[in-house]
């Protein structure tokens, strides 16, 4: 028993405070836009280097043991402050809403201004996404001044409804794309947002659920898409099958349920060395694939649709290739759409890698541009040219 205690006393001295440099180099180079894993970390050095310091105050060398108590302290002290941070300007609402025989169920971040705000809707991606599992963007989006609501996918957590792990069949685009309509009815009616001014900010797969949803509700003001596609589901398909497995025709290429396909979506795959992600976007479309559901092509949405959009896309993103996103977007601005695009270097899918700051900047300057001027337009004043 005393060699274990002696083994647990070695091993706090030095785990504890290397989690706290960790947490430390996490907190100035953050990992990615979803993933907080600095304040955990801190948390985790923190206790570790007390519990070290309390089972050696009277047995180490001084300097040891001052160094495992300031690492407790430094630890402990990092994860109040990101605890205090994640905290304040705002306060959150648990909401309700039905749609299509589905209760679903969401949070709304309010931020503690006065006057109204405008509103932002989330819609996830593939996946079972749920409400906890992007609180850290709707946290940003409220302290950052906006009413943000994400709920629970239908069938998922406490919204009720029938999940379907196929995204991007047609039926199943349609419910999404109705129950983001929903949501956005349901915040634009409450009176702390300004009813004319709520957007819709999609990830991933929610590139095909975003364009539909605004079409839909007819009230939508804006758009944001994280790693969002504009070409067709059917294109994404035969990439899909390219991409994760070498050309071959999966039984079911949209699901992604084991723990090395789930990678291999997020880095090369099965593309051939030297191949670019957008040589292989366009080296799949030769690919001949048997479906087996009807295609969506949301550019006929995006046609339909006249309000102002942006693309944040990654040059590392595997999942859904940038390129062929880009040609489009280029596309619909000559065409007198109100779109626009930012590539962002170094980011992977949904920027769980890459420059988190540079994501969070660029979403907060384009977002505060077109609320005020379109605040504006509505009021009558003149509205500066977009680029």
């Amino acid at each position: 028993m005393r060699n274990l205690w002696a083994a647990l006393k070695f091993i706090g001295r030095w785990l504890g405070p290397a989690l706290v440099l960790l947490a430390a180099w996490l907190f100035l180079f953050p990992l990615g836009l979803l993933l907080d894993v600095w304040k955990l970390t801190a948390l985790a050095g923190g206790l570790i280097s007390a519990l070290a310091w309390f089972a050696g105050r009277k047995s180490e060398r001084v300097i040891g043991i001052r160094c495992v108590a300031a690492a407790a302290i430094i630890g402990l002290a990092m994860f109040a402050y990101g605890y205090w941070h994640g905290k304040r300007g705002y306060h959150t609402e648990t909401v309700t809403f039905d749609n299509r025989g589905a209760r679903l169920v969401g949070t709304l971040y309010l931020p503690d201004r006065p006057g109204k705000h405008p509103g932002i809707v989330w819609v996830h991606g593939g996946g079972p996404g749920t409400r906890m599992q992007f609180s850290p963007i709707a946290i940003h989006f409220a302290q950052a001044g906006y009413a943000t609501v994400i709920f629970d996918k239908r069938g998922i957590s406490d919204s009720t409804g029938h999940y379907e792990p196929a995204t991007i069949k047609p039926d199943n685009l349609d419910l999404l794309a109705s129950d983001a309509s929903a949501a956005l009815t349901l915040l634009a009616k409450r009176p702390e947002v300004r009813a004319d001014m709520v957007g819709i900010v999609g990830a991933s797969a929610g590139g095909w659920v975003t364009p539909k949803a605004a079409v839909l509700n007819g009230h939508a003001a804006f758009m944001l898409l994280l790693s969002g596609a504009t070409y067709s589901t059917h294109s994404h398909i035969r990439y899909e099958a390219f991409h994760l497995f070498g050309g071959k025709n999966p039984d079911s290429p949209l699901s992604q349920t084991s723990l090395s396909t789930g990678l291999k979506s997020f880095v090369r795959g099965d593309v051939p060395d030297g191949m670019s992600i957008d040589q292989a976007a366009d080296e799949a479309q030769n690919l001949r694939i048997d479906v087996g559901f009807a295609n969506y092509d949301p550019m006929g949405d995006l046609r339909k649709l006249n309000i102002p959009g942006l693309w944040l896309v990654g040059d590392k993103d595997w999942t859904i290739p940038s390129g062929p996103t880009r040609r489009n977007i280029t596309l619909l601005r000559k065409e007198g759409k109100p779109y626009a695009y930012r590539d962002i270097p170094g980011g992977w899918h949904v920027f769980a890698i890459g420059p988190k700051q540079l994501v969070l900047d660029t979403m907060d300057n384009w977002l505060a541009r077109v609320t005020v001027e379109e605040r504006k337009a509505a009021s009558g004043a003149p509205r500066p040219s977009r680029e």
